[in-house]
């Protein structure tokens, strides 16, 4: 899916709307990550496990700084 293909924009116009309906900026940051790791597979589901450890390793190295 590129950012060019009507395909791209109704996925952007769902996600929005899910976002737009949530009502704790938690579930707003869930749908965001699961919508963040569908568009990456939609690509190459290759990279899912690299976008994973990235996100694993920045929400531990935050946890880390703010304490």
């Amino acid at each position: 899916m590129l950012f060019t293909q009507l395909e791209f924009l109704f996925f952007l116009i769902l996600v929005l709307l899910v976002v737009w309906r949530c009502r704790t900026p938690r579930s707003r940051h869930s749908v965001l990550l699961i919508a963040s790791y569908y568009f990456y597979a939609y690509w190459d589901a290759r990279f899912c496990g690299l976008l994973l450890f990235s996100t694993l390793l920045d929400f531990f190295v935050s946890h880390r700084i703010v304490r």
